[in-house]
């Protein structure tokens, strides 16, 4: 079913004509693999109007291509597309052009053959600016005494726009890959302190940074969001 209640499937559809025409029989899904922190992708197994069988993945255009960049996780399935080393760097260079506008993407694949390969098909580009009163609601925090830092799964040039347009820290924000928190030591920590952010995180990236803050610099830290499901 078109599920125009989640935002993200709402606007592609809604923008999107439907493939669907005359007396043609719409697409079935047969199953799905959901969307994790980890994975950051989410797989379907659909039969066509004709019949036919797809495996359609859609998520960061990382796992996307190679499903094992990062570190492989432990999802059913595992691939890398089979379009070629230039083609593949060439997409790469263009989310990270459109990361840089502050546009967040999703990348879509498809298998043909029960998943022995996957194609790459495209990347959609999406604007998703913050709330009209975030800006203000950092202000009155500062105004406060209260040191914001911004933790996200987006690419670090979209947390880097996102940071400039609600007045983070200035132009000089200071936003950090996840995987910079992932080892151990005073360096770790302190970068963690001087921090305004970090982006491309997993569940576990947020739960070190919120350690370090209550249990090496003694604060009080609170967390709101969309991503409170996996706060720690």
């Amino acid at each position: 079913p078109d599920k125009l209640g989640d935002p993200i499937d709402s606007a592609i559809l809604r923008a999107c004509q439907s493939p669907h025409k005359g007396g043609s029989r719409p697409w079935k899904q047969d199953r799905s693999i959901g969307f994790s922190p980890i994975t950051k992708r989410t797989v379907c197994f659909v039969t066509t109007d004709d019949g036919s069988k797809l495996i359609i993945a859609k998520g960061i255009l990382s796992k996307i291509l190679d499903t094992s960049h990062g570190g492989v996780d432990d999802a059913e399935l595992q691939w890398k597309v089979k379009d070629s080393p230039e083609f593949c760097a060439e997409m790469t260079a263009e989310d990270e052009r459109l990361s840089k506008l502050g546009y967040k993407t999703i990348s879509i694949c498809v298998s043909t053959d029960g998943g022995k390969s996957f194609s790459f098909c495209g990347v959609v580009p999406m604007l998703d600016p913050p709330r009209a009163d975030t800006k203000k609601t950092i202000a009155f925090l500062h105004y406060a005494n209260v040191s914001v830092k911004m933790i996200t799964g987006d690419h670090q040039n979209i947390a880097i726009e996102t940071g400039k347009l609600i007045n983070l820290h200035g132009s000089d924000i200071q936003i950090h890959p996840g995987d910079s928190v992932r080892g151990e030591g005073e360096e770790v920590n302190n970068l963690i302190w001087d921090s305004d952010g970090f982006a491309q995180v997993l569940p576990s990236d947020k739960r070190k940074v919120v350690q370090v803050l209550r249990h090496d610099f003694r604060t009080v830290v609170g967390m709101t969001g969309d991503g409170v499901n996996d706060a720690p």
